[in-house]
């Protein structure tokens, strides 16, 4: 959808390949594509970002309305697309113009092969049967509406995160630990927010509030403390890679938010079914089989999956719940390029290497083919020298 018959024109052409498989309606403007949309049932709508009258933003707010389980993609400038990363839970893809076809094509059947694997039958099953599942506060609702404004203000921010003096206890001691390495301790939490950047600041939020959520663990060898030192290890080499690799902003952004979420579905199910999960570690570690594949083999679904499923319900990017699925085996996704995938996935794997600890069944390890098909075969030793932690 655009309101420039050439750029709609110029989009029909580019997708002609696709006719076989998609069915394809083209509008021209916001209002025509709200008079479309009642007439089908619709899996995806682009939207351009700039539009007169009836801008991108409210119409995918509209579409989310009336059509929440439509996939919600935007194709926008590079420099409205930073500014764009604020709508978490809006818009599902950005697309940067002009787009190639192979992208555009690439990102449609990524997204969908997405929703396939989080409404597996077994997945489902599992997850319907849990009693404790994470929920979202007023605090971090009230955040995510100051950052959909047009201009958010850290002040704003600032003030909700203050509302709730444990969460800006914990941020404040995060943000002074080694994990972020700053030349000066942070007393305020206006300092932090201004410094660390309204994208960080969201994703410390929503995962400090999960792992409170989910803290009465009653699985002896899962330790809470220890799989928060691990995700934020994770979060920080990915978007450390990311930058490495010259990625843009908001895949830096991605890839911090689910190293920091990728094991969430662990504490999931520790909570919620803790005499099985107890049973599934230990059949990792005395068979010496990688956790996710021993869940699997006695769940049917594994913690990637869980993960992945709830951050999809909440309405994460696809390239975070993207990220936090295929995780262990990138390969079996449909990637094709650098991004908060790769860089989540690398940077479990050094994690693991970086610091072994007593990982449960068998450590992480680097999908070979999977960087291969990416054309990284090269980097991993490079990678490490660049990211390993000094002495």
């Amino acid at each position: 959808m655009d309101d420039e018959e050439n750029v709609l024109f110029g989009l029909k052409r580019m997708l002609r390949g696709k006719r076989e498989d998609w069915n394809m309606v083209f509008a021209c403007g916001a209002h025509e594509a709200l008079k479309i949309l009642p007439e089908g049932d619709f899996d995806a709508i682009i939207s351009d970002s700039k539009m007169p009258e009836v801008d991108g933003i409210t119409l995918l707010k509209q579409v989310r309305e009336d059509y929440p389980q439509m996939l919600r993609l935007m194709l926008s400038g590079q420099t409205e697309k930073e500014k764009l990363v604020e709508n978490v839970g809006l818009i599902h893809q950005y697309l940067s113009k002009p787009c190639p076809k192979e992208l555009l094509v690439n990102t449609l059947e990524r997204s969908f092969a997405l929703r396939v694997i989080l409404s597996d039958k077994n997945l489902i099953k599992l997850v319907s049967r849990m009693e404790n599942l994470p929920s979202l506060s007023s605090t971090y609702y009230e955040m995510m509406g100051e950052l959909q404004h047009p201009e958010p203000s850290l002040m704003a921010i600032s003030r909700t995160i203050k509302k709730d003096l444990g969460l800006t206890t914990r941020i404040l001691r995060i943000v002074n630990s080694a994990f972020f390495g700053l030349r000066r301790e942070l007393t305020d939490i206006s300092q932090a927010v201004g410094m660390l950047g309204l994208e960080t600041i969201q994703a410390l939020v929503l995962s400090l509030q999960i792992f409170q959520n989910l803290e009465k663990i009653e699985v002896e060898e899962l330790n809470l403390g220890q799989v928060w030192d691990h995700s934020l290890t994770v979060a920080g080499l990915a978007r450390n890679l990311a930058r490495l690799e010259g990625a843009p902003g908001h895949v830096q952004s991605n890839s911090y938010m689910a190293g920091l979420l990728h094991d969430v579905g662990k504490l999931v199910l520790a909570v919620n079914i803790p005499t099985q999960y107890r049973e599934i570690i230990r059949v990792a570690v005395d068979q010496k089989r990688p956790l996710h594949v021993a869940e699997m083999a006695l769940l049917g679904a594994n913690h990637a999956q869980v993960g992945a499923y709830l951050m999809g319900l909440w309405g994460l990017p696809d390239p975070v719940v993207e990220a936090i699925v295929y995780h262990k085996g990138p390969q079996k996704s449909l990637v094709n390029e650098f991004g908060a995938l790769t860089a989540v996935h690398v940077a479990n794997a050094l994690a693991y290497k970086f610091h072994p600890g007593t990982p449960l069944g068998t450590p992480a390890t680097l999908d070979l083919p999977y960087l291969e098909r990416l054309g990284l075969q090269d980097r991993p030793r490079q990678w490490e020298e660049a990211l390993r932690p000094g002495d």
